[in-house]
């Protein structure tokens, strides 16, 4: 039977061997797990900073300056790493949001004698990724219950398969074919959603 593990693997080896695209790859396959736990994660009032889609996006970032380090093999283990990397990147940010929240506003700049500060996105940028995290979650909803499930059993409490089947009285392989079956469908509702925005 072919190890559901291996392409993911595959891709493992080619980015430590230093394929750019490999890594590129690795990393997306996480993105929805990543969205999900940044989602469950982030308190409301640092949302007025920065959505789930910037704290993935700068996970990402640490992660392929850092890749060297990494030293698991298997998908489990670089989903761990992955998380890890998340949590700090979300602990970066409440630090920076209230170091902001402190700053003196007599030390901002001024233009034409009124107190200017860029203290963040603009509403328009608040609006798109406040936009991503609710289709994100429109989109879960729209998977079955036992999807949903899965989702919240493997991302956001970060099980392993094993676990997730005993959760959901399925076995590991049943538990991880349910998972990737979601995963695949919220690929297409987020694409659907996005062409039908157009």
């Amino acid at each position: 039977m072919a190890d559901p593990n291996e392409p993911t693997a595959k891709l493992i080896r080619s980015a430590r061997e230093g394929s750019r695209p490999a890594l590129g790859l690795l990393l997306e396959s996480f993105r929805p797990m990543l969205l999900a736990q940044a989602d469950d994660e982030m308190a409301a009032d640092l949302r007025a900073k920065a959505g789930p889609s910037d704290v993935v996006q700068q996970s990402f970032l640490k992660a392929q300056r850092a890749f060297d380090g990494f030293r698991g093999a298997s998908p489990g283990e670089l989903a761990a790493w992955l998380q890890a990397i998340l949590r700090t990147t979300l602990t970066d940010f409440v630090r920076e949001y209230h170091e902001t929240a402190k700053r003196d506003p007599a030390r901002e700049a001024r233009l034409s004698g009124v107190e200017t500060a860029a203290r963040g996105p603009s509403p328009s940028q608040l609006a798109c990724r406040n936009e991503q995290a609710e289709r994100l979650r429109r989109a879960i909803e729209r998977l079955s219950a036992e999807q949903q499930e899965v989702i919240r059993l493997r991302h956001r409490e970060g099980r392993s398969f094993a676990e997730v089947g005993a959760a959901v009285g399925k076995s590991e392989e049943a538990a991880r074919k349910v998972w990737g079956r979601a995963v695949d469908e919220l690929r297409e509702i987020i694409a659907s959603d996005e062409r039908d925005s157009r």
